[in-house]
């Protein structure tokens, strides 16, 4: 991922996979730069929600990182595998704020979800039609 941004800084999917695994491996200063660009993209697009709920979460900010899940999964209409990684968090995220252990002081932590080779593959098939259309 950090080899494809290199080669073309215009493919903002990339950028957000890069900073997805960094933020997994725990490396949220490096996910915050790999993000940057991301920061240009309109303030619905579902990468930039995406990013925003990802460091919601990092700072256990768990009502903003549920509102920008549910507003990027509502918005992302190009790749249902990342919406389904996206679901999978937002329902983690919302049991540890109602469900049985939420009042649990130490509760597990999150678990971040790893783009999955599904999703990797259809951000690629996305970029590549968006470069095609150009």
């Amino acid at each position: 991922m950090t080899e494809a941004v290199k080669l073309d800084p215009g493919l903002t999917v990339a950028h957000f996979q890069l900073g997805l695994l960094h933020v997994t491996a725990g490396r949220v200063p490096e996910a915050q730069a790999a993000w940057l660009p991301l920061d240009r993209l309109a303030p619905d697009d579902p990468l930039r929600l995406f990013k925003s709920a990802l460091l919601h979460l990092v700072r256990d900010e768990f009502a903003a990182c549920i509102e920008d899940l549910q507003a990027g999964i509502a918005r992302n209409r190009l790749n249902k595998p990342l919406n389904d990684d996206m679901r999978r968090l937002l329902a983690d995220v919302q049991n540890r704020q109602t469900g049985p252990g939420a009042a649990n002081a130490d509760p597990a932590p999150l678990q971040i979800p790893l783009p999955t080779k599904h999703t990797l593959l259809s951000t690629y098939d996305r970029n590549r039609n968006d470069t095609a259309t150009d």
